[in-house]
């Protein structure tokens, strides 16, 4: 799925929480806990309510989000240093590329890749052998 963090990264508020928690500054920390509280218990009712109403579509629109944040979330960049030596230096990332070489970090980057296809689809399993067979009685869908 789509993790908070990166949420709080494409939103803008990730570094701002991450000050907020070296600062220990209680109010912001407290309002984003409420709001943290409140946005899952809401958000978790609407995708149960999806799941059980309009299940294909909303798997298709999680799918289509994941699949749309690859391009975001892509580990080999090509970069550049803007303001060196000043106190603004900036790596900043201009473009997805492909690795020119497999070392140490494309090697661990491919296997957490694996390792991750490997447990979605052992989850997938697991969970076609648990569902009722279709037509039984408790099939919401």
């Amino acid at each position: 799925g789509v993790s908070g963090s990166f949420l709080l990264l494409v939103l803008g508020g990730y570094f701002g929480i991450l000050r907020a928690i070296a600062e220990r500054d209680i109010p912001v920390l407290a309002v984003f806990g409420l709001g943290l509280l409140v946005g899952v218990l809401a958000f978790t009712r609407l995708l149960h309510y999806l799941l059980q109403r309009y299940y294909d579509a909303t798997m298709s629109f999680l799918l289509g989000l994941v699949l749309g944040s690859l391009w975001l979330i892509w580990p080999f960049k090509e970069s550049t240093v803007v303001g060196r030596g000043t106190p603004w230096e900036e790596t900043v990332y201009l473009s997805n590329r492909l690795p020119e070489s497999l070392g140490s970090l494309e090697l661990l980057t491919l296997a957490a890749f694996l390792v991750g296809a490997v447990l979605v689809l052992v989850m997938f399993r697991i969970e076609a052998r648990t569902r009722p067979a279709a037509g039984t009685a408790g099939e919401d869908r």
